[in-house]
């Protein structure tokens, strides 16, 4: 069982569910700033726009998900146990999202030797991509430009990829924020990167592999169930308010960018 706040309208196209999970004093901090900027009396010149084009339902960490039960060597695609994954798309198929977002942090509460480092984070992102393009991706290395300079053809094609232009828009409204996306952690805790493919300093997707496994990550399980667009934050090192924030930029960002929404000049 976890507790869950659904706002928003119900008949609006995109279904949006956010999860908290990682250390469950910042999953919880994530969550309730998320609640609070969507019912609370601050005022925002975005919060009528999204309720009205989407319904958000935001779900708050339990025991079973927080740092201290999750298995301490992480592979980059997830960071919490399966069988609490498999509840969460049971709950799922009852009123399937159009996309998620499933906010981790990874910082231990317990290590306090890099609290100074500054906070990062990165994303892995699921989302559709035709197959030439996975194939190219599934090699693992990316190759950006030409000798001549150039974008090669996988590069421009994610360049105007509406779903990888998201991803991008969250990394741009980190940097905004005064935060950054890292591809390691700067701690002692060296996550694997394997099964991954990097499109820009801390941002990934599957490789073709585990895509077809299709259950990499509670992101990857949504995009092969519902056909949801799925970013996974990670957030890491530094300290929780850092972390938060580095979070909640990020997911301010992408939500923006899916639907339609301007994030600059706020």
């Amino acid at each position: 069982m976890r507790l869950t706040y659904t706002i928003g309208n119900p008949g609006a196209r995109d279904h949006v569910w956010i999860v908290a999970d990682g250390d469950g004093q910042a999953g919880a901090r994530i969550a309730l700033a998320i609640i609070e900027a969507l019912v609370g009396t601050r005022q925002s010149r975005y919060r009528q726009l999204l309720l009205g084009r989407a319904r958000i339902s935001v779900i708050l960490p339990e025991d079973a998900t927080t740092r201290a039960m999750a298995i301490r060597s992480v592979p980059i695609l997830d960071a919490v146990p399966a069988s609490s994954e498999l509840a969460l798309l049971r709950t799922f198929d009852d009123t399937p999202p159009t996309v998620v977002f499933h906010a981790q942090d990874w910082g231990d509460p317990a290590d306090t030797a890099h609290a100074d480092a500054p906070s990062g984070a990165r994303l892995i992102e699921s989302f559709t991509i035709n197959a030439d393009l996975h194939r190219h991706l599934a090699e693992g290395n990316l190759r950006r430009r030409t000798f001549l300079g150039q974008l090669t053809a996988p590069a421009r094609a994610l360049a105007h990829h509406p779903d990888a232009r998201i991803g991008a828009a969250a990394a741009d409204a980190v940097s905004r924020s005064g935060y950054s996306l890292r591809d390691r952690p700067a701690g002692r805790r060296t996550q694997e990167t394997s099964g991954t493919v990097r499109l820009a300093t801390g941002r990934y997707v599957p490789t073709l592999t585990w895509r077809r496994l299709g259950n990499a990550s509670l992101a990857e399980c949504a995009l092969a169930r519902y056909g949801a667009h799925g970013i996974t934050i990670q957030t890491f090192d530094g300290t929780i308010t850092g972390r938060v924030g580095t979070a909640l930029s990020a997911l301010e960002g992408a939500l923006l960018a899916r639907l339609g929404l301007s994030t600059e000049d706020r």
